[in-house]
């Protein structure tokens, strides 16, 4: 329905942190989407209702040849940063152990992209 692609995510305290890829250019139907079904579930399973989350979300146009690998390292660092935990892998709420081969990875997460195609060393006499 939302053709989005999941490249990276960090859940935090107090907000989160997707890195997404809309080939149909719909980030912000899917978010608005995403934002209000995680707000009704919520809501339902706390026995609360309102809103969860303030504003807009905030979109970056990353240009994936060059910046895509340094958001996502961004991104999984961001618990660190915050002092939540020490190392990255502490976090259970992000894609960082997946990026390291503790595990598949949940449906959606596309990892292959990140790092791109990987250079193939020539062979000596070609």
């Amino acid at each position: 329905m939302w053709a989005i692609r999941v490249h990276a995510y960090s859940l935090m305290p107090d907000h989160y942190h997707l890195v997404v890829e809309t080939p149909r250019g719909n980030v912000s139907r899917a978010m608005r989407h995403l934002d209000g079904v995680y707000t009704q579930r919520y809501n339902r399973a706390h026995g609360s209702d309102g809103t969860l989350l303030r504003g807009r979300y905030q979109a970056i146009l990353i240009d994936k040849d060059s910046y895509l690998l340094q958001v996502v390292r961004y991104l999984q660092l961001n618990p660190v940063q915050a002092k939540i935990v020490r190392e990255p892998g502490d976090h259970p709420w992000t894609s960082h152990r997946y990026y390291t081969g503790k595990g598949g990875g949940p449906v959606g997460l596309v990892m292959a992209e990140v790092f791109g195609p990987i250079p193939q060393k020539e062979k000596a006499g070609n």
